[in-house]
């Protein structure tokens, strides 16, 4: 099932936990809809919705099912966590500004290098050269590092029969089994629900 989720019932299940009104929140909520309102996935649908609001869900999920606390520095890293890969207009030293230094520091950590500083005549072979050094390293980051990047592949994958780009489904659960299971093998909560997804390719 694809997941899809708006900002109405993202903020509902916010507001069970009493987060609804929660200023940094909401302050990263509007950040995210500035950074990504324009932005659709590979089938065309909404990015909001279909992944920063289903990514930040099940971050609150796994906190719920687990002994994981639940943090406005989680949630909000988990809204955040594609604004300056994606958003042109969005530097470092302004989300700093906006938000203090402990939330960019969770968002740099989850954000990919510029492809530019990456060996390679294509821009494949650099984006493989990146891709294996950012996963590599991703096990020395934060905890809530990771738990956002786990909670980001989950949503990919389960967006992944959406996509209509030539091999990518192949290349992503290879890159999957390589470097996420690895990285899950400390949060069974997640190890379980990427592997049900792998198996579906």
């Amino acid at each position: 099932m694809i997941p899809h989720l708006s900002r109405m019932h993202f903020l509902a299940q916010l507001q069970d936990h009493g987060l609804h009104q929660h200023q940094i929140i909401l302050k990263a909520i509007s950040q995210a809809v500035r950074s990504h309102m324009n932005q659709k996935r590979d089938d065309g649908s909404s990015y909001l919705e279909q992944h920063i609001y289903p990514v930040a869900s099940t971050v609150i999920t796994f906190c719920d099912q687990t002994d994981e606390a639940l943090t406005p520095l989680l949630i909000c890293g988990a809204l955040l966590h594609d604004t300056l890969e994606d958003d042109n207009n969005l530097s470092a030293e302004h989300l700093h500004t906006l938000f203090g230094e402990q939330l960019t520091t969770l968002i740099i950590e989850v954000t990919k290098p510029c492809l530019n500083t990456y060996p390679g005549t294509t821009t494949w072979d650099k984006r493989m050269a990146r891709d294996k050094e950012y996963l590599t390293n991703m096990k020395k980051k934060s905890r809530e590092a990771r738990i956002i990047k786990l909670a980001d592949r989950l949503n990919n994958l389960r967006c992944l029969g959406t996509s209509r780009i030539a091999g990518k489904q192949q290349r992503y659960v290879r890159d999957t089994k390589r470097y996420y299971v690895p990285l899950a093998e400390e949060f069974p909560w997640f190890l379980q629900r990427i592997k049900k997804e792998m198996k579906k390719y």
